[in-house]
């Protein structure tokens, strides 16, 4: 359904871009017909000039749609690749993220990290990071976030960042925003990732 509503978005856009030129196109040859020189200089001078404008709003429109398209996909296959990794790469990568996004990020031990993955700060504010690794089916729930926030209380650090290539569910949501944690689904690590 949602896939059928976006074609027809873009099908109606591009009627509407046609109307428009054939709008202009007609406007100018109303105009000319009034000068000198007639209808035969009008078709020289008009119809290169329509097919001008046909040739330049197709090429902006391909260019336009291949290059979203190709973002989309790249975006996605990001993401796919997130969750192949290993968890350790996975959370390399996190750390990399939050870097390109101002964070200045230190990586805890690899084992026995307390449940604390990263230590960031931006803004002179100081965030503790839980970086998981999971499938698109595995939601994050308010257990691990209750576990994360036992975490940051033993570090005394109130502000935190969860990170993960899976999604959270409503409860967890719910429970994050009351208690100090931002929470990063896969999607959104994705756009925060700088795509060259």
């Amino acid at each position: 359904m949602v896939k059928k509503r976006k074609k027809r978005k873009k099908n109606n856009d591009q009627v509407i871009g046609f109307g428009v030129i054939g709008v202009v196109f007609i406007i100018f040859l109303v105009s000319k017909l009034d000068d000198t020189g007639g209808i035969i200089n009008l078709l020289f001078i008009g119809i290169p000039i329509l097919i001008g404008i046909i040739v330049l709003y197709v090429t902006y429109r391909t260019f336009y749609l291949k290059k979203s398209d190709r973002l989309l996909r790249l975006q996605h296959q990001t993401l796919e690749q997130m969750r192949s990794m290993n968890a350790y790469e996975f959370e390399k990568l996190a750390a990399a993220i939050l870097r390109e996004n101002g964070y200045w990020v230190r990586e805890t031990q690899k084992s026995n990290d307390e449940g604390i993955d990263l230590l960031l700060s931006k803004g002179g504010r100081r965030y503790l990071a839980q970086v998981k690794r999971y499938a698109s089916t595995n939601k994050i729930g308010r257990p691990d976030l209750n576990k994360f926030r036992g975490a940051m209380e033993d570090k005394r650090i109130r502000r935190g960042l969860f990170v993960t290539t899976s999604s959270f569910t409503k409860f967890a949501q719910k429970y994050a925003s009351r208690n100090g944690i931002k929470l990063i689904d896969g999607e959104t690590l994705v756009k925060m990732h700088k795509i060259k």
